[in-house]
């Protein structure tokens, strides 16, 4: 009834917006309106006894306003009312679905593998792809979709390929090139009326890093993504190697840190479980140790040190037992060994990074770090203590022309020291040159500066009034004494709780109370105001409830960190505690080791990927500094990629035009194998660096097995999509054609010959006559 009185359907009439298709201005329309009224008005109160016989005043109001009624509904139909109606039609737009037919898709949603199913070309049923392919012929989705939309289904797994219908799938890809297979659908997309794109996948990708500039890119199409997600979020039973980081070389006899992140999913309720984390080389087992799972989470990060062998080359072995063990006793098997075990190569032939240390009077502090640095592999610590007025003692230097001069006199010989440590130490026994030196070794050159403390240090020995206080992580206080003998005791900050090498083998248990029981300072020296970029590592205890002050403080300036540590008896912790206890040892050997740890060597190379699973490149990229430490413009390196089968292929080098010093090469790394990169500067020898890596093939997949939710909510947001499961698949079509993105066609809908207008002046003629009629005056 509705639609025969309207001409249209309800609905139409609630999404569409009203216009008058005569192009006049609707308050000349409320105008005329006005203006019919009046005349009505005086033409039939002027001659009522005339018309009327002189009916009744009452008679005339319903009379004037039903013929008044008729003449406006007669002015809007001579504006011609209209509906602006925009929709879309069917196959106007079109829709793209992109299915992921990686390996992980054709996996079981406990992580198993059907090798069968694989080999024959058809996803099991158990599999995430056969459900997936499932859900589509019970729902219809595609057809639905098709009725809509011109629909176009590509497959990419290593690379994208179009197929005809879902059921005809390839052989399923090692690798998910999930990045550059979404930005390439979306950038073919350009040429046609995309509505919008379908992404099939589990989130899996293996493809390399994503950075913010493949964010912008995706988003910049302004075509949104809708991305269905497949798979299970947990995977119980599972605890899965996710990352394995360690340092690019060592030194043989040094501590080498791993640090190692382990994914797991634990039955419900089952409680803390735990598994052995081994590292071997060979069949040389180097560590183990057992990694506690707490059942409130679902990762951790720890960091494992082993001691490095007299070898040249490790090949390393990292892995998780295949055996879980839970709170009760009872042990379950991992659902997904092939997840836990990782490779990594470490070449021990580093060059040991040199520290300069200068102190300017003989004092226990100064004996007892150079005692705990003692034949500790990967630093040499070059020393010079002032003795007296006019003399320094050199200890540790590797020739006798070294430091013959005393502190460096050019930025070249002080920058060729990776860290510098600066004891009790008055400023003015370095020239105002010597001092800039010192803020551009930090802040230029990308070294490491420490300050202790002591009566001629920091701000007592007027370091506050120079430039280089600029790079400390504190101001210091000028003026009055800043150095005071006093007993204190030295406790971690929670971030120094979380700083690995502040956890130290002597201290078992809480670290926080492990450390109280360390001996007390027996002097301190106060500081200024923290800086805001600065962190604190470890503080005094104040059980008055004064204010704990801050002892071991760092920040960033430039490319490099500053430290200072404001007591200078450390080395009480070595006086006061029995001969076989190393704290004070490993206390300086850690601090030593975070101090040239990442400090910026002349030649550095780095892969775009830890791991090389199942790809045919890698990008190399190589940076390059000159003596002083700038970015060199020109690559006076020499490289060499060693393949596996021991042939040698030179490497070419591109500059990056993004960041200054860097040049970059495409490797190929087709065979499965070890590589070895070999870089040397011409003319600097001790300068050569060396990088070991390896390339396997049918690892990709086998890691991130569970489906990442947070990757496909980033693509959704970013492009204006959204995300459904499997089971809210048939929402799909809504979705799409509820968004902005779609080509629509915009049409007039004519109102002015609508049944409702013909019927409502017919109305009122009829009851104007009818009253008329009662009164004896038609």
């Amino acid at each position: 009834m509705f639609e025969f009185l309207f001409n249209y359907p309800s609905n139409v009439f609630s999404e569409a917006e009203w216009m008058f298709a005569s192009g006049w201005s609707g308050w000349a329309l409320i105008a005329a309106v006005v203006v019919a009224l009046v005349v009505l008005a005086v033409t039939l109160w002027a001659g009522r006894a005339r018309r009327i016989g002189g009916a009744p005043a009452r008679l005339l109001f319903p009379v004037t306003l039903l013929q008044w009624a008729a003449v406006a509904l007669v002015l809007l139909m001579i504006w011609q009312p209209a509906l602006q109606v925009t929709r879309s039609e069917a196959k106007d737009n079109a829709v793209g679905l992109l299915v992921d037919n990686s390996l992980s898709m054709w996996m079981r949603n406990d992580g198993s593998r059907p090798d069968a199913a694989t080999d024959s070309g058809t996803p099991d049923e158990d599999s995430r792809l056969g459900e997936t392919l499932a859900v589509f012929d019970s729902t219809g989705i595609e057809e639905k979709l098709a009725e809509r939309f011109r629909v176009s289904t590509e497959v990419f797994g290593d690379d994208r390929s179009p197929i005809e219908q879902l059921d005809q799938l390839p052989v399923p890809s090692t690798t998910t090139a999930l990045m550059p297979s979404l930005e390439e659908a979306l950038q073919d997309a350009r040429e046609q009326s995309l509505a919008g794109l379908v992404l099939i996948t589990d989130g899996s990708h293996n493809s390399g890093e994503i950075d913010s500039d493949w964010w912008q890119n995706i988003a910049s199409h302004n075509i949104p993504v809708f991305a269905v997600a497949v798979g299970d979020k947990q995977l119980p039973g599972d605890a899965e190697l996710s990352q394995v980081d360690l340092p690019d070389s060592a030194v043989a006899g040094s501590r080498v840190p791993v640090t190692v992140s382990v994914s797991y999913d634990l039955a419900e309720n089952s409680g803390d479980a735990s598994v052995a984390l081994r590292i071997k080389s060979g069949r040389n087992l180097l560590v183990v140790e057992d990694l506690v799972l707490p059942a409130g989470s679902n990762q951790i990060t720890e960091t494992i040190e082993f001691t490095a062998p007299d070898e040249s080359l490790l090949e390393l072995q990292v892995e998780l037992d295949t055996e879980i063990q839970l709170a009760d006793g009872d042990s379950v098997t991992d659902v997904q060994p092939s997840n836990n075990v990782r490779t990594r190569m470490l070449a021990l032939a580093g060059q040991p990074r040199r520290i300069l240390y200068i102190e300017g009077e003989p004092r226990w502090e100064y004996k007892f770090i150079r005692r705990a640095l003692t034949d500790y592999p990967g630093i040499d610590l070059v020393s010079l203590l002032r003795t007296s007025p006019n003399k320094l003692y050199r200890q540790g230097v590797s020739n006798a022309s070294e430091l013959s001069d005393g502190f460096p006199v050019t930025r070249e010989e002080l920058f060729s020291y990776d860290a510098l440590v600066i004891g009790s130490l008055e400023a003015a026994y370095l020239s105002g040159e010597q001092q800039r030196f010192v803020t551009d070794f930090v802040r230029e050159r990308g070294g490491t500066l420490l300050m202790l403390a002591g009566r001629n240090g920091l701000g007592d020995g007027g370091w506050g009034r120079t430039e280089v206080v600029q790079a400390l992580p504190v101001t210091l206080e000028t003026g009055v004494p800043s150095f005071s003998r006093e007993r204190l005791q030295a406790l971690p900050t929670l971030l120094g709780e979380q700083t690995d090498w502040l956890n130290l083998p002597q201290l078992e248990g809480d670290t926080l109370e492990a450390w109280g029981g360390r001996p007390e300072l027996a002097d301190i020296q106060r500081l200024g105001d923290l800086k805001p970029g600065a962190s604190v590592l470890l503080q005094t205890n104040d059980d008055s409830g004064g204010r704990n002050e801050p002892v071991l403080a760092w920040q960033r300036y430039g490319r490099g960190r500053s430290f200072v540590l404001a007591t200078s008896g450390t080395w009480r912790w070595q006086m006061g505690l029995p001969a076989d206890d190393r704290t004070h040892e490993s206390f300086w050997q850690g601090l030593m080791s975070d101090l040239v740890g990442g400090v910026l060597p002349r030649l550095s190379m780095s892969l775009d990927q830890v791991e090389i699973f199942d790809t045919s490149s890698a990008r190399l990229s190589v940076d390059i500094r000159d003596e002083l430490f700038a970015a060199a413009d020109v690559a006076d390196v020499n490289v060499q990629l060693v393949l596996p089968d021991g042939s040698k292929a030179p490497v070419d080098l591109q500059p990056d035009l993004s960041i200054a010093g860097r040049f970059v090469s495409e490797l190929d790394v087709t065979n499965a194998g070890a590589y070895q990169i070999v870089a040397s500067i011409d003319g600097a020898p001790e300068f050569d660096q060396t990088m070991w890596f390896t390339r396997q093939d049918e690892r990709a997949e086998v890691f991130g097995l569970r489906r990442n939710d947070e990757l496909l909510q980033q693509v959704a947001q970013s492009t204006g999509g959204a995300v459904v499961d499997l089971e809210s698949i048939e929402s799909l079509p809504d979705l799409i054609n509820s968004n902005a993105n779609l080509l629509v066609r915009h049409s007039q809908l004519p109102l002015w010959n609508m049944p409702f207008f013909f019927l409502i002046i017919l109305l009122c003629k009829l009851i104007e006559w009818g009253l008329r009629w009662r009164a004896g005056r038609l």
